[in-house]
C-alpha cells in the first residue's frame, strides 16, 4: 500500500497562523510509478549519457523507451481509499470513500462518516474530492441565472493506492536466518492473529449494530404499531360470530394475550422508540397507548404494578429516567402522557382506591408521628412500620401510593435538574386534575397527605420559603446559586441514546447553561397547586393546533376551536350595535381595554390594512370595518409570537385559563342600576368564591406556610397573571392573609427603584388586589389592614408598611430628609399603587368611608392620574388653589409594558405620536345628556350641548339652586397645577367657566379616552358642596346615525376606554 499525503495545510508568514489550501489536485484510479523508482531513474540516466556520447536513439524515442525494459506491471497502482477533510484549518470533519477489496467486490466503493456507512459512486470522486471551486448557479422567475462561485471546502487530504502485482520477497541471506533463528520465538508460546483477537469484538459490535438497525427500524415500528391497533380492537362476542364459531372454538374466552402485548409494547416504546431520533408516528403511538390505557383497565393495573416496582432500580427507573434525567423533551412529554393515563385508568377502579385510601391513612400517622413541630426533614416515603404499604411483594401496596412518593423523591431533586422540571410539573399536574368520577377526589387526598402540595410551593420558593418548609424539604428548598454548583457538566450522551446514523447533534446548546429555569417553566406546577385548591377552570388550553395543508404535505398554525370561539364572543361585544365590524372607534376602545393606553391612529391604520376588513353595505368612503375573518386572523397572527398578550386579552373578557367564562356576576356589578365592569382581579376573586361556595381547602399546615409566601405568587405571576390570580384568589379566601400581606408590603417597601423593581412592584399590586376583592367575612379587615398595617419593616424603622401609613410617613419625610428626592420618589411610589388599587369596587367604599385616613393627600392622589399637558389658552384663569380636587377613582386594567406585543398592540409602520384629533368633528357629538345618580339632588337633569369650551363639549340646563334659578354647566378647564378636568358646576350668569366664582359640586380627570366628551364615571365629590354617591352620565343623541332618526340611549366610555 503506498499513502499519498497532500500538502493541504501551511503557514501564513503575514498573518502567522494556519491555513487550508483548498486548490484544485487531481488525481487517477490507476498510478503507474515506474519513472518515480530508484530502477526507472537509472534507466532515464543511462539514456541521457548515451545521447550525450553521440547516440540519438534513446533521446528520440524518450524516457518510455529508455524504461521500455522495466515491466509495467511492476509498478502500476490502484486507487484504494481516500481520506477527506471537510472544513478549515482549526477545525473540520474526517471521512473517507474506500474501495471494497474482497473478492468479487471489487468495483464497490463505500463512505465511511463515524458510524454512518453508506455506498458510494466512483464517478463522484472529482466532486467530492479534487477541491478547486465550484460554482453555483441560481435561476430567477425572470429567466435569469444568477452564479456564484466559491471554494470547496471538502477535499482529499490523503491518497491511499495499492500495488496491482505484490511484490515478490527476496530469499533471506545466511546472515539473516541466522539472526532469525537466534530470535525464534519460542514454541510453548501461542501465537495469534490480530484477526483472532479482534473478531470476538468486532462480531458482537456488528451484532449490535444490527439488532439496533432492526429494532430502530422505521418499519419494525409500524408492524409493532399495527399489533397496538389489533389490542384495542374489541373482543366479538358469540353472537356476533355465529353458534358454528363457537363450536369449531374460534372466539376466544380470554383477552389474556392482548395484556401481553400491551406490556411487551409499552417496553418497546420506553426502552427503545423513546430513545429513537427517527419516531415519525411518535404522536400516534402516545394517543392510542393512551386510549389502551383508558379502555383496558387491567393492562394499565399491570403497568402501573411495573411502574411501581422499577422505582426500586437504578437503571431501569423509567420515572427517574423520563421526568428527571432524559434531556430529550419530546420524549419525556410522551412518557408523561402514558404515565398519566395509567394512573387514571387505576384511580377508577375501587380496589386500587382502596388500596390508595389505605396508603393515605398511613401517610396521616406517619406525619402525626412526627408532629407539628418539624425539627428534622420530612421523609420523601413511608418508613418504619409503614413500609408494607409501599412493598410490591405485599399484596395490600399501592402502586399508585409508590409512585407518588417517589415523586417526591423526584421533587427533592428538582433543583438541581430545573431544565427538566416543567415534566414533573405536568405530570403533577395530571394527577391533581382527574375528574372525580375518575377517583380524582382519593387521587388528591393522597397527594395532599404525602404534602406533595407543600414541596412544590418550597420548590418555587427555595431559599425564600418558610423556614419550617427549609427545615422539612431541606432538597426543595435549595437556593439556585448552591444548586449550580452542584451541576455537573453535560458529557456526550450514552451509546444507546445516540443516533445510528451519525449525524445527531451531541449535546444541545443549552445543556451546560446555569442559572436556573424561568417561571414559565413552572408553570405547570401553579397549575397543579389550584387544582389541589379545588380552582375551577385552570388548566390551560391550547390556543393555537397544527393542521395539514391539503395536497400539500406541510402543516401550518390555526386558532384552537375552543379559542376561535372565545374570540368570537369577544368580536361580537366589542363592535357597535348593529355594525358588520369593528371600527377605528371600536378599535380604539378595544385596545383600551385591553390595556393599551395611548392608541395612535397610524396603529389602527396599519391593523385595517393588513387583515381583512368588510363595508357596512352603504358603500361609504372610509366606512371599511375590521371583519370576524380579520380580527381571528390578527389572534392567529398574535398567538405565534406572544401567546401570553392573548391569553391576557381574553383575561379581560371574563375567560379563564381553560377558555371557559366567568359568570355575569363576577364580570358585571350594577351601580344605580348601571352595568359597570369589574377589574380582571375582582373578576377572578369572585368566580374563585362562587367555586368553592364556602368549603375552604385544606392543603395541610405546611402547605398553608407555603400559600402565604409572596414569592409563590411573585413567580406565578411572572408565568401568568390570569393563573396567578385564581390561584391566590383560592387560595386566600376564608383565610387569615396577613402573614401574605406583610410579605408583599415589604417586598414594596424593599424594591429597587427603577426597571429593576418593575416586575415586584407589578406582582404586589396585583397580589394587594386580589386579597382586597376577596367577598368573604374578612374582606374588610384585610384593606383595613393592607392600608394601615403597623408591621415595621425594619430594625431600625418607627413607621409602618401599610400602603396609607407609609405614604404618609415619606410625605412628612419630604422636607426634612438630606436626600429629597429619593423620599419625593418613593411617596409618588406609594400614590401611585394607591391610585392603581382605587379601580377595586372594595377599595373604593373604603376609601369612601374612611376619607379622615387618606384625605392629607387627596390632591396628590387626583394629580398622579394626570401628566403635564401643555397650557391651550392665552386668557386661562385659573381656580381657587384652596380648594379640594376631587378623589379620582379610576378601573384601571394591568398590562404588560408595551415593548412585547406584536401587530395590533405595536404599529407596523411610523409611530403616530398623535393618538388624539384635535379637529374633533363635533357635529358627532351627542345633543344632550342625563346627569343621573347624584346624591345632590339640584345636579340631576338633562344636560343640552351648550357649544365648547377648552376644545370640548360644553352641555348646560337651567335648574333651582338655593331658592334661585342657575344655569348648571358641564365643561373642561385647567387648574392650577397645569392638568385638566371636567367639572359639574354652576357657573355664575355673565360669566365664563372655570373661575373661582364657579360653585363646583362635582369633578373628574381628564384622560384619553374623556378628551372631547365628559365620562360617564369616576366622578368625585369636588368641593364640600357635593354629596355622596357620585353621579353617573348617560349620553342622548337625536342626530340621524342608520336607526331612523330617533333618539339612541348610550353610555359613552369610561376613562379606562371601557363601556358601561
Amino acid at each position: 500500500m503506498m499513502i499519498l499525503s497532500l500538502k493541504r495545510f501551511d503557514l501564513d508568514y503575514n498573518t502567522f497562523e494556519t491555513v487550508k489550501l483548498n486548490s484544485r489536485c487531481a488525481f487517477g484510479q490507476t498510478l503507474n510509478m515506474k519513472r518515480y523508482t530508484l530502477d526507472g531513474v537509472e534507466a532515464m540516466e543511462q539514456a541521457v549519457q548515451a545521447s550525450q556520447e553521440g547516440d540519438p536513439t534513446p533521446m528520440d524515442l524518450g524516457d518510455e523507451s529508455a524504461m521500455s525494459h522495466l515491466p509495467d506491471d511492476d509498478y502500476e497502482y490502484k486507487l484504494a481509499g481516500v481520506l477527506v477533510h471537510a472544513g478549515v484549518a482549526q477545525g473540520g470533519h474526517y471521512y473517507s470513500f474506500i474501495k471494497d477489496r474482497n473478492p468479487g467486490s471489487e468495483e464497490k466503493w463505500y463512505r465511511f462518516d463515524d458510524d454512518d456507512v453508506t455506498p458510494f459512486d466512483p464517478g463522484s470522486i472529482e466532486a467530492e474530492c479534487f477541491g478547486g471551486k465550484v460554482k453555483k448557479e441560481t435561476k430567477w422567475p425572470n429567466g435569469q441565472v444568477h452564479t456564484v462561485e466559491s471554494e470547496q471546502f471538502a477535499n482529499a487530504l490523503m491518497l491511499f493506492y495499492e500495488k496491482v502485482k505484490p511484490a515478490d520477497i527476496p530469499p533471506r541471506s545466511k546472515k539473516e536466518e541466522e539472526e532469525a533463528k537466534k530470535n525464534a520465538i519460542p514454541s510453548s508460546i501461542t501465537m495469534a492473529s490480530g484477526y483472532d483477537v479482534f473478531e470476538p469484538d468486532v462480531e458482537r459490535s456488528n451484532s449490535t449494530h444490527k439488532w439496533q438497525t432492526f429494532l430502530f427500524d422505521t418499519e419494525f415500528q409500524a408492524f409493532l404499531k399495527g399489533l397496538l391497533g389489533l389490542c384495542r380492537m374489541p373482543t366479538p362476542s358469540p353472537e356476533s360470530i355465529g353458534d358454528g364459531a363457537v363450536s369449531a372454538g374460534l372466539v376466544p374466552v380470554a383477552d389474556a394475550w392482548r395484556g401481553s402485548v400491551v406490556q411487551m409494547l409499552l417496553a418497546f416504546v420506553f426502552e427503545i422508540l423513546l430513545y429513537s431520533n427517527e419516531r415519525p408516528a411518535l404522536d400516534v403511538w402516545i394517543r392510542m397507548l393512551e386510549e389502551t390505557m383508558v379502555t383496558y383497565r387491567n393492562s394499565a393495573r399491570t403497568f402501573m404494578a411495573k411502574l411501581a416496582s422499577k422505582t426500586r432500580e437504578v437503571g431501569g427507573n423509567w420515572l427517574r429516567t423520563y421526568l428527571s434525567d432524559c434531556p430529550d423533551r419530546s420524549a419525556r412529554t410522551a412518557a408523561v402522557r402514558v404515565f398519566s393515563a395509567a394512573i387514571k385508568s387505576c384511580a377508577a377502579l375501587d380496589d386500587e382506591q382502596a388500596k390508595l385510601k389505605e396508603w393515605t391513612k398511613a401517610w396521616k400517622e406517619q406525619l402525626s408521628a412526627i408532629g407539628d413541630r418539624v425539627e428534622r426533614p420530612v421523609p420523601c416515603m413511608l418508613e418504619g412500620k409503614w413500609t408494607s404499604h409501599e412493598d410490591p411483594q405485599t399484596p395490600g401496596a399501592s402502586a399508585i401510593g409508590v409512585i407518588l412518593s417517589f415523586t417526591n423523591v423526584l421533587i427533592d431533586a428538582a433543583p438541581r435538574n430545573w431544565r427538566f422540571s416543567p415534566e414533573l410539573s405536568l405530570f403533577v399536574r395530571n394527577l391533581a386534575s382527574v375528574d372525580p368520577v375518575e377517583g380524582g377526589d382519593v387521587l388528591r387526598q393522597a397527594m395532599v397527605a404525602s404534602l406533595i402540595p407543600a414541596r412544590l410551593c418550597c420548590l418555587v420558593a427555595r431559599d425564600r420559603a418558610h423556614p419550617a418548609l427549609r427545615v422539612a424539604f431541606p432538597g426543595a428548598s435549595v437556593a439556585t446559586e448552591v444548586a449550580d454548583t452542584q451541576m455537573r457538566a453535560e458529557q456526550n450522551p450514552a451509546p444507546q441514546m445516540m443516533s445510528i446514523s451519525g449525524n445527531s447533534m451531541m449535546n444541545q446548546p443549552d445543556l451546560n447553561y446555569r442559572g436556573g429555569g424561568s417561571p414559565l417553566d413552572y408553570l405547570h406546577l401553579f397549575e397543579a397547586i389550584g387544582c389541589l385548591l379545588g380552582v375551577k377552570g385552570l388548566v390551560h388550553a391550547p390556543l393555537a393546533v397544527e393542521i395539514d395543508e391539503g395536497g400539500r404535505g406541510r402543516q401550518r398554525i390555526a386558532l384552537s376551536k375552543q379559542a376561535a370561539a372565545a374570540l368570537r364572543i369577544v368580536f361580537k361585544e366589542s363592535c357597535a350595535p348593529g355594525a358588520v365590524g369593528m371600527g377605528q372607534q371600536e378599535i380604539e376602545a378595544y385596545l383600551q381595554r385591553c390595556g393599551l393606553d395611548s392608541v395612535p391612529t397610524q396603529k389602527i391604520l396599519d391593523i385595517m390594512a393588513k387583515y381583512p376588513t368588510t363595508v357596512d353595505g352603504k358603500g361609504d368612503i372610509g366606512s371599511n370595518y375590521l371583519s370576524l375573518e380579520g380580527f381571528l386572523a390578527y389572534y392567529r397572527d398574535t398567538v405565534q409570537s406572544n401567546e401570553i398578550r392573548v391569553r391576557l386579552d381574553l383575561h379581560t373578557f371574563g375567560f379563564r385559563p381553560d377558555l371557559s367564562r366567568r359568570s355575569v356576576e363576577s364580570r358585571l356589578f350594577v351601580v344605580q342600576g348601571h352595568e359597570q365592569r369589574r377589574t380582571s382581579a375582582e373578576s377572578a376573586a369572585i368566580d374563585c368564591a362562587s367555586t368553592l361556595k364556602g368549603n375552604i381547602p385544606n392543603l395541610g399546615r405546611l402547605a398553608d406556610l407555603g400559600l402565604i409566601s409572596f414569592a409563590l405568587y411573585s413567580s406565578a405571576y411572572s408565568a401568568s397573571e390570569p393563573l396567578a390570580e385564581n390561584l391566590l384568589a383560592a387560595a386566600a379566601y376564608g383565610r387569615d392573609s396577613n402573614l401574605l400581606v406583610i410579605d408583599t408590603l415589604k417586598a414594596i417597601y424593599t424594591a429597587p427603584t427603577g426597571w429593576v423593581g418593575n416586575e415586584t412592584l407589578s406582582a404586589a399590586i396585583m397580589v394587594l388586589r386580589v386579597v382586597a376583592s376577596i367577598p368573604d367575612d374578612k374582606q374588610k379587615d384585610r384593606i383595613t389592614f393592607i392600608m394601615k398595617c403597623k408591621e415595621r419593616p425594619g430594625p431600625h424603622v418607627e413607621t409602618g408598611i401599610g400602603l396609607v401609613a407609609a405614604a404618609r410617613a415619606f410625605h412628612g419625610a419630604r422636607t426634612a430628609h438630606s436626600y429629597p428626592s429619593e423620599i419625593q420618589f418613593a411617596f409618588d411610589r406609594y400614590v401611585g399603587i394607591l391610585k392603581d388599587l382605587l379601580g377595586v369596587h372594595a377599595i373604593y367604599v373604603w376609601m369612601t368611608e374612611n376619607r379622615s385616613q387618606w384625605g392629607w393627600m387627596e390632591r396628590e392622589l387626583l394629580d398622579s392620574h394626570q401628566q403635564v399637558q401643555p397650557h391651550p389658552r392665552s386668557d386661562y384663569q385659573g381656580r381657587r388653589a384652596e380648594e379640594p380636587s376631587g378623589m379620582p377613582l379610576d378601573h384601571l386594567h394591568h398590562s404588560d409594558t408595551d415593548d412585547n406585543l406584536p401587530t395590533m398592540h405595536d404599529s407596523e409602520g411610523e409611530e403616530d405620536d398623535e393618538s388624539h384629533d384635535d379637529d374633533m368633528d363635533y357635529q358627532d357629538a351627542p345633543a344632550s345628556l342625563v346627569v343621573d345618580g347624584a346624591g345632590h339632588p339640584a345636579v340631576n337633569g338633562t344636560y343640552a350641548k351648550d357649544g365648547y369650551w377648552e376644545r370640548a363639549c360644553k352641555y348646560s340646563r337651567t335648574g333651582g339652586y338655593n331658592g334661585e334659578t342657575a344655569i348648571f354647566s358641564i365643561f373642561q378647564c385647567n387648574v392650577s397645577n397645569n392638568t385638566k378636568h371636567w367639572y359639574i358646576s354652576v357657573v355664575p350668569p355673565n360669566n365664563v367657566p372655570g373661575t373661582s366664582r364657579d360653585v363646583d359640586f362635582y369633578s373628574a380627570p381628564v384622560t384619553e379616552s374623556c378628551r372631547d366628551l365628559p365620562p360617564s364615571s369616576g366622578w368625585t365629590k369636588a368641593t364640600t358642596v357635593g354629596r355622596d354617591p357620585a353621579p353617573i352620565l348617560i349620553y342622548e343623541s337625536d342626530t340621524p346615525n342608520g336607526h331612523g332618526g330617533q333618539n339612541v340611549s348610550f353610555v359613552p366610555p369610561n376613562r379606562d376606554g371601557s363601556i358601561a
